[in-house]
């Protein structure tokens, strides 16, 4: 809910207030990934990137989606009028599909890295498959990004 902080006369209290256009004109550079940060540790950090946001909702919209949580009016209100959308967002994700593996270059017990071929334009690219079961039981790891398509594949 907006909430709106008024003076006498409906005038905004004094102090340091960042105009809408200034905020709005951040919010795109965020959603262009062109997010200014202090140094790229704290980008890579941070959960507020396009991936990050996208994987967001990705994972509300599977959670509402799911039968128990449909039973939920606003659950399946907020299904209905996304649906469409969540949709084509997945298809403008890259997945293992738009690539062709070239070769392996390097193999551990988590994961793979190949040498992949983009079908759609000849770009060759190094691409690492996680192994998601092999995370998923060892016992030190404490977070596996939410991913969709097959195991590793993008998301």
């Amino acid at each position: 809910m907006l909430k709106f902080k008024y003076g006498a006369r409906g005038a905004v209290e004094t102090g340091a207030v960042e105009p809408i256009t200034s905020r709005y004109s951040r919010l795109n550079l965020l959603f262009q990934g062109k997010m200014p940060f202090v140094n790229m540790m704290q980008q890579s950090r941070c959960p507020l990137t396009r991936e990050g946001i996208l994987n967001a909702l990705f994972v509300l919209f599977d959670e509402c989606n799911k039968p128990e949580m449909m039973r939920i009016k606003h659950a399946a209100n907020f299904v209905k009028k996304y649906r469409d959308a969540v949709t084509e967002l997945r298809e403008l994700q890259p997945d293992a599909g738009d690539f062709e593996v070239r070769s392996v270059i390097g193999r551990g017990h988590f994961a793979e890295v190949q040498v992949v071929r983009e079908k759609a334009t000849g770009d060759v690219y190094a691409m690492k498959v996680m192994h998601k079961q092999a995370l998923i039981a060892q016992d030190n790891v404490s977070h596996v990004p939410y991913r969709t398509g097959q195991d590793g594949a993008g998301g």
